[in-house]
């Protein structure tokens, strides 16, 4: 993350545009550290992650939240504005 340089899976990006082309919205759910932001979105661009309808990340409240709790409630949150979750990967 520091240094921006992460690489994109061949398959999930593949997958992601598919998805993309298909109509889906897509929200990008981490559990990085909202302090991390301005690199995770620089390196999502860079690697090809475009168009994303959101990208859901820790706040100073879900910090010490595990996952099996934070990625849950941030999903429930989703279905609560009306989104459909049709998958989770």
């Amino acid at each position: 993350v520091f240094k921006m340089k992460a690489p994109a899976l061949p398959s999930s990006l593949l997958l992601y545009n598919s998805l993309l082309a298909r109509g889906f919205k897509i929200f990008l759910l981490t559990g990085r550290n909202e302090s991390l932001r301005n690199g995770t979105v620089h390196n999502l661009f860079q690697v090809g992650y475009k168009g994303w309808a959101g990208l859901i990340m820790r706040g100073e409240s879900d910090q010490g939240t595990s996952a099996g709790v934070y990625k849950p409630k941030k999903r429930g949150e989703l279905v609560k504005k009306g989104y459909r979750l049709w998958g989770s990967v």
